[in-house]
């Protein structure tokens, strides 16, 4: 083997290793994100009313997240628009918080 070929499948392997870093980084800033809007960032806070395992939430108001057990889109529409007396949050928070919490609840409950 060349040695610019020895070179050349170091880096790939170092660049590889730093994408699953980084990814798997992404992903928990992102699940952390989204538990900390589930229960304390949005006002009222979801775990108020909702129970869901993932979050320690044992809210009696709304329905178990772990028993419906929503997909990404009914969350993001819940979450948005809201949904019964459930109130919308899609003026109130961000796109990031709205994004992070659709993903954890649904990762939550698969």
């Amino acid at each position: 083997m060349s040695h610019f070929a020895h070179q050349r499948r170091a880096f790939v392997a170092s660049f590889s290793f730093f994408l699953l870093i980084f990814s798997f980084q992404a992903h928990s800033q992102g699940a952390d994100l989204g538990k900390q809007v589930f229960t304390t960032i949005s006002q009222p806070p979801c775990a108020l009313c909702h129970k869901l395992a993932a979050a320690n939430a044992t809210g009696e108001i709304g329905p178990s997240l772990d028993e419906l057990k929503p997909n990404e889109e009914k969350v993001r529409r819940a979450v948005e628009r809201g949904v019964g007396n459930m109130p919308p949050f899609g003026e109130v928070l961000s796109k990031e918080q709205i994004d992070a919490v659709t993903k954890f609840v649904a990762d939550a409950v698969r």
